[in-house]
């Protein structure tokens, strides 16, 4: 099985780059009546305008770009799930892919908001006994509460066929 975070995790990002555009959008379309309102010297209002203007521009598209790398990163990140372990890989130019085996798992945990439950959507938390990953998140994968049972009996049926026994 392979999941991959959903675009859902880049609402908070998506609202951050609508106001900078409506504000920069606000400084272009407005700068007149803002400028007339303070009463400098045509010559130094026009220079301001022009400079008002590139520097929307400038921070909208910046804004842009940032957003459309967020989404790369996001689309680029991939978990892969197999009766013996999970593998996480991201990275754009340079893949990076971890995992941690399914005996590892020593607890889950699943949290979803109703915005959550109503997208289909959650964060899946994994508390591993692994050194480099203790603490293992998929971030709002869709299907989560179908995800984390299937995760819970592969574990289980993992440190049935090994003979782990967690202790806490």
């Amino acid at each position: 099985m392979e999941v991959t975070p959903s675009m859902w995790l880049l609402t908070g990002s998506f609202i951050k780059l609508a106001i900078v555009i409506a504000a920069a959008s606000f400084l272009i379309f407005y700068a007149d009546d803002l400028l007339k309102s303070l009463k400098f010297s045509p010559d130094l209002t026009v220079k301001i305008k022009k400079y008002m203007s590139i520097a929307a521009i400038s921070i909208a598209a910046a804004s842009v770009l940032v957003f459309l790398v967020k989404i790369i990163k996001l689309k680029s990140i991939s978990y892969r799930i197999s009766v013996d372990r999970i593998e996480w890989s991201r990275g754009i130019l340079q893949r990076q892919i971890d995992n941690v085996d399914m005996f590892r798992i020593v607890d889950m945990k699943l949290q979803r908001t109703l915005l959550d439950i109503i997208l289909g959507i959650g964060r899946i938390t994994l508390l591993t006994s692994d050194k480099t990953h203790p603490q293992f998140v998929f971030e709002k994968v869709r299907g989560s509460k179908r995800l984390y049972d299937i995760i819970k009996k592969l574990s289980l049926d993992s440190d049935q066929k090994r003979g782990v026994i967690h202790l806490e």
